[in-house]
């Protein structure tokens, strides 16, 4: 009777590694570039809006950078004064 229990509790034990084991896996993050984006739709922040879409920041060279950052300075002097 013993017995029974414990290869019955052996097969739980391995059907529930088996479970956390395929259950534990890990999830890509999602890409969002070639997103539309404005102001009322920011893109993440690993991303910067350049001509209304979503760009890498790590893809981004120092000119477009610079443009975003200036365009985002614009529109917040913008929507102080409007």
């Amino acid at each position: 009777m013993r017995r029974a229990f414990a290869s019955g509790a052996g097969c739980l034990l391995g059907a529930l590694a088996f479970v956390g084991g395929t259950v534990g896996c890990t999830i890509e993050p999602i890409d969002i570039s070639d997103r539309q984006c404005d102001e009322a739709h920011p893109c993440a922040a690993e991303y910067t809006c350049v001509d209304e879409i979503c760009e890498r920041n790590d893809e981004l060279d120092d000119a477009e950078a610079e443009d975003a950052a200036d365009d985002d300075a614009n529109n917040d002097d913008a929507s102080a004064n409007g």
